[in-house]
């Protein structure tokens, strides 16, 4: 009985917590132009307030 008890615990803990990993797990994306509407190549991208960033393509996507 005490052994069913500590899996039902941790089968419970398991389902509370595998959530948060899901909406952990987004994508931004874009393109950077210009003022003229023309692309930007290579372009450092930092998200504000962190330490996430990327670079955008030839295309100016990222």
């Amino acid at each position: 009985m005490k052994q069913n008890n500590s899996i039902s615990r941790r089968l419970l803990l398991l389902l509370l917590i595998f959530p948060c990993f899901l909406f952990a797990q987004t994508t931004l994306t874009g393109k950077i132009s210009d003022p003229n509407g023309n692309t930007v190549p290579f372009v450092n991208v930092i998200e504000k307030g962190t330490s996430n960033g990327t670079t955008s393509d030839i295309d100016g996507n990222y």
